[in-house]
C-alpha cells in the first residue's frame, strides 16, 4: 500500500496532512471540524521502531492542545477505505433517513388516492423483450454485478415510474451492506438546464460537509447507487428543436459516461418517458463510442397495468356494468375502483363516469377542508384553466408563488364577487380578509400538491389527473392546440386511452390538425392511445421497446414499409398482415396476436418468438451453398472496402444496411456462423470484430 495513496484518500475526506515519515512509514493528518481540531495518525508499518515513534509524535500533538489524537493502524487499504466511508457518510442513518422519505411519500399518495396506498407491481419488458413479473427484484438485484451498469426504466405518463422507483430506494435502503443510494428528481430541480449541474446541485444540497469530488469517486466505487427519476423532465424545453434533440439529449448524458467509463463499478438507474432518446442507431452509437463493453445497458419498460391482475375481485362486476375495464389502464383509476365502496362501484357506466365520481370525492373534500364557497362545476373549471395554463408555459410543477399568481389571473374580475359569498355566509368561520388568502386556499386544493417534500413547489396530484385536465381545456378551446407540446401529447393521450371513441378521436383530430413537428415515437404513441388503431404511414422508422396492446388494430389502412421493430411487444392485437413491408422485427415478441389475410414474403425476423403467423419468408433462403460470400459481406460492414481499417464496432442494423431483403436471412445466418467461428463477438448492442483474429479475418476479405 503506497503512502501517497493514503494520502490522498484523507485528503478527499477533508483532512490536511502535517507530516509523514521520512520513508513513509506513518502519515499526521488533522482534520478541523470547527470547535474541535482533530488529529489521526495512519501508521503503515508493523515495526516496533515506528510504533515508538508514533507514540512519540502523539504524545507531541496531546501537548499542543489538540482535542483528540487517534493512531490508526493503516494495514488493509479497503478497510481504510470502509472506516472513513462509515464515519462521515453514517450508511446506517443515511438509509434511515431514506426510509423516512419512503414513508412520506407513502403517506402523500394515501393522502391523494383517499385511502390506503399500495404498490402493486405490474409487468415489465425486459431488454430481450420478454415480459416478467418482479421489477423492483430484478433491478435491486443487479447491483451484484461486479460491472458498471446503466439501467434505464422507461413508461408511459402515469404509470408509475416514481412508485417504483420510492420501493427501489426503500428496497435499498433495506439491504445490509454500506450502500447509499443517491436519490435525484430531476422533475424537482429546475435550478440548471445542464445534467452536469443538476447533479453536482443534488450532491451539494445532500452530502453537505464533504466534497463533490468524493462523492463521484464513491458512486465510480458502487457505494453510492444512483437513481435519477424523469432525466425526461430535464431535456424537454420549450421552443427546441426536435432534429437535435436527440443529439443534445446523448450530450447531456456526458456526465454519465464519467461515472461510468474506465474501471467504474458505478450503479445508475436512469429513469424517462417512453421516448426515442434511448432508441436507434444513435443511442446505439453513442453506447459504443462511450461506454464499450465493460459497461452493461439494460433497458425495461414497464407495460400497461392489468385491470384483471389489480381487482381481480372486482374485474367482472365492472365489466358487468357494460365497461370496457381493460381500456382503464391508468394505476390511478384502478387504485380508486380497488378501494371505493362495491355498491358505489355498480353505478358507473363509463370510464369518465369513474373519473367524475373520483374528481367530484376530491373536490367534495376541497370544499369541507378549506371552506370554499365554490359550486363544484367552478372548482373544475378553475383547475380545468390551470391545467391549460400548465401546458402553455409547459411545465409540470412551478414554486407556489407563480401557481397562485396563474390562479389570481383565471379568477381575474370574479374576485370581488366570490369573496362577497363569505361576507354574506351566516358561518363566522369561513369569513375571509383579503382576496390573497382566498388564493391561497384554492392553492392548496387536493388537486395540487406540493410535488417535493423539500422544495417549495406545487403541481397536479398525479399525471392522470393533470392530462385529464389539460385534455378538457384543449377540448373546449380554452388553450390552442398548437401550444401542447410533445410532452403534454404523450400525458393527455396516456390519459385519454380510455374515453369513449368519438372523444378520443375529437381530441386526436385537434392535436393534428395544426402545423408542428413531432417525433415519430410520440406520432405512433398518440395514434395508439387516442385513435387505439395506427393512423398514418411509416417509412424508415425505428421502433424500440413498443408495446403493441389488445386494444391496437392494425387495419391495414396505414402501413409500415421498410421500418425497424426492435425489442417491440405485440400482445393479443389483432394485424391486417399486409400492414407490414420489408419491414425488420428484431427481438420481437409475439403472444396470442390474430392475423388476418397474407403476410408479405420480405419480413425478416431475427430472435424472434411467436411470429409464425407473420413469418412466411422462404427458411430454404436460408440454407445456401455461398454462405461464405455472405460472411464476407457482413466482414466487409466493419471493414468496407478501400479503407485502410476497420470499424471495430457494428450495431445489428448496420450489418443489414443496402442488403437486399430477399438475403437477410442469409446475413442472418452468416452472422450466426461469424459468432461460432470466434470472429466477431456479441456485446451489449452490437458486435464486435475478434482483433485477435485479425489475420483470418483478413484473409477472408483478400486484404492481404
Amino acid at each position: 500500500m503506497r503512502v501517497e495513496e493514503v494520502s490522498e484518500l484523507y485528503k478527499l475526506y477533508g483532512f490536511e496532512e502535517e507530516e509523514r515519515a521520512e520513508n513513509g512509514e506513518y502519515v499526521v493528518f488533522s482534520y478541523d471540524s470547527g470547535l474541535f481540531i482533530n488529529i489521526e495518525i495512519a501508521v503503515l508499518s508493523k515495526s516496533k521502531k515506528v510504533q515508538r515513534e508514533v507514540q512519540k509524535t502523539k504524545e507531541e500533538y496531546a501537548n499542543l492542545g489538540y482535542s483528540t489524537i487517534e493512531v490508526y493502524n493503516c494495514l488493509n487499504f479497503t478497510a481504510l477505505e470502509n472506516r472513513l466511508f462509515n464515519a462521515f457518510f453514517h450508511p446506517e442513518r443515511s438509509k434511515m433517513l431514506l426510509k423516512e422519505e419512503y414513508n412520506k411519500f407513502c403517506k402523500q399518495q394515501s393522502e391523494k388516492l383517499q385511502g390506503d396506498f399500495q404498490y402493486i407491481p405490474g409487468k415489465f419488458q425486459d431488454s430481450t423483450a420478454q415480459i416478467k413479473t418482479g421489477l423492483v427484484d430484478y433491478i435491486v438485484g443487479t447491483r451484484a454485478l461486479k460491472q458498471s451498469r446503466l439501467t434505464i426504466m422507461e413508461a408511459a405518463a402515469g404509470y408509475g415510474k416514481t412508485c417504483t422507483v420510492y420501493e427501489i430506494i426503500n428496497d435499498l435502503a433495506n439491504q445490509d451492506d454500506m450502500q447509499i443510494p443517491l436519490f435525484v428528481e430531476l422533475s424537482k430541480n429546475r435550478n440548471a438546464r445542464l445534467f452536469r449541474y443538476v447533479i453536482q446541485d443534488e450532491i451539494d444540497k445532500k452530502f453537505t460537509k464533504l466534497s463533490s469530488k468524493l462523492i463521484i469517486r464513491e458512486i465510480e466505487k458502487g457505494r453510492i447507487p444512483l437513481v435519477i427519476d424523469g432525466f425526461d423532465e430535464l431535456i424537454e424545453q420549450r421552443g427546441e428543436v426536435l432534429e437535435d434533440s436527440d443529439e443534445r439529449s446523448l450530450s447531456m448524458l456526458s456526465t454519465i459516461v464519467e461515472l461510468l467509463g474506465n474501471n467504474s463499478h458505478a450503479w445508475i438507474l436512469l429513469t424517462s418517458r417512453n421516448s426515442a432518446i434511448f432508441s436507434g442507431d444513435l443511442f446505439d452509437e453513442w453506447v459504443m463510442s462511450k461506454l464499450g463493453e465493460n459497461c452493461v445497458v439494460d433497458r425495461v419498460r414497464i407495460i400497461k397495468p392489468s385491470a384483471k391482475e389489480w381487482l381481480p375481485d372486482r374485474y367482472e362486476i365492472i365489466r358487468e356494468s357494460g365497461i370496457n375495464i381493460d381500456q382503464i389502464a391508468n394505476p390511478v383509476l384502478l387504485t380508486f375502483l380497488k378501494n371505493i365502496n362495491i355498491e358505489k362501484l355498480k353505478e358507473f357506466n363509463d370510464s369518465r363516469s369513474i373519473f367524475q365520481q373520483y374528481l367530484t370525492l376530491l373536490l367534495n373534500r376541497d370544499r369541507e377542508r378549506l371552506n370554499l364557497l365554490l359550486e363544484r362545476e367552478e372548482q373544475y373549471e378553475i383547475l380545468k384553466l390551470l391545467a391549460g395554463n400548465f401546458v402553455q408555459y409547459d411545465i409540470t410543477c412551478e414554486n407556489i408563488d407563480f401557481i397562485q399568481d396563474l390562479v389570481r389571473n383565471i379568477l381575474e374580475d370574479r374576485l370581488p364577487e366570490l369573496m362577497e359569498r363569505y361576507k354574506e355566509a351566516d358561518d363566522n368561520e369561513v369569513t375571509l380578509q383579503t382576496e390573497q388568502e382566498y388564493v391561497q386556499r384554492l392553492s392548496h386544493s387536493c388537486l395540487l400538491d406540493r410535488i417535493s417534500i423539500s422544495e417549495n413547489q406545487l403541481g397536479f396530484i398525479n399525471e392522470f389527473v393533470l392530462g385529464i385536465l389539460a385534455g378538457d381545456a384543449v377540448l373546449a378551446e380554452d388553450i390552442s392546440a398548437k401550444d401542447v407540446s410533445e410532452r403534454y401529447i404523450e400525458i393527455i393521450s396516456t390519459a385519454y386511452e380510455g374515453e369513449h371513441e368519438d372523444v378520443r378521436f375529437k381530441l386526436y383530430q385537434m392535436l393534428t390538425r395544426v402545423d408542428r413537428t413531432i417525433t415519430t415515437t410520440c406520432r405512433l404513441n398518440m395514434e395508439c392511445m387516442l385513435l387505439h388503431s395506427i393512423g398514418s404511414d411509416y417509412h424508415d422508422q425505428y421502433f424500440h421497446s413498443f408495446v403493441f396492446s389488445e386494444i391496437i388494430k392494425f387495419n391495414g389502412n396505414y402501413k409500415f414499409v421498410k421500418c425497424t421493430f426492435d425489442n417491440c411487444l405485440f400482445q393479443n392485437c389483432t394485424i391486417n398482415a399486409s400492414v407490414f413491408e420489408s419491414c425488420l422485427f428484431y427481438n420481437c415478441r409475439f403472444y396470442d396476436i390474430s392475423v388476418e389475410g397474407k403476410a408479405n414474403e420480405d419480413l425478416l425476423f431475427i430472435n424472434c418468438e411467436g411470429e409464425d403467423k407473420l413469418n412466411l419468408c422462404n427458411k430454404e433462403l436460408i440454407e445456401v451453398d455461398n454462405v461464405d460470400e455472405y460472411e464476407r459481406t457482413v466482414l466487409e460492414q466493419f471493414w468496407k472496402p478501400g479503407y485502410s481499417s476497420a470499424e471495430l464496432r457494428r450495431t445489428y442494423t448496420a450489418l443489414f444496411k443496402g442488403i437486399n431483403p430477399k438475403e437477410q436471412g442469409c446475413i442472418q445466418q452468416a452472422i450466426r456462423n461469424l459468432l461460432k467461428k470466434g470472429l466477431i463477438k456479441e456485446l451489449n448492442i452490437c458486435y464486435e470484430l475478434n482483433t485477435s483474429k485479425l489475420g483470418e479475418i483478413k484473409h477472408i476479405l483478400g486484404r492481404g
